[in-house]
């Protein structure tokens, strides 16, 4: 099944609301691991790709 960049750019985003939801709970906290968990969320190809078309489509460029 192939997703559509709405798709994968909001699974994208739930899985890293988990993930700092995640960190913000009580307890011991390890901010590089998150870091690192974050990045292998958001920075994905497929991600970031997806991203850039959504940002063309609207005519908008975020930097």
């Amino acid at each position: 099944m192939t997703l559509s960049d709405e798709e994968l750019a909001l699974m994208a985003l739930r899985e890293a609301q988990l993930i700092l939801a995640d960190y913000i709970q009580p307890g011991p906290r390890d901010p590089a691991k998150t870091i690192n968990e974050l990045l292998a969320v958001l920075d994905r190809n497929d991600v970031v790709e997806a991203v850039d078309r959504l940002e063309a489509g609207a005519g908008m460029r975020v930097h």
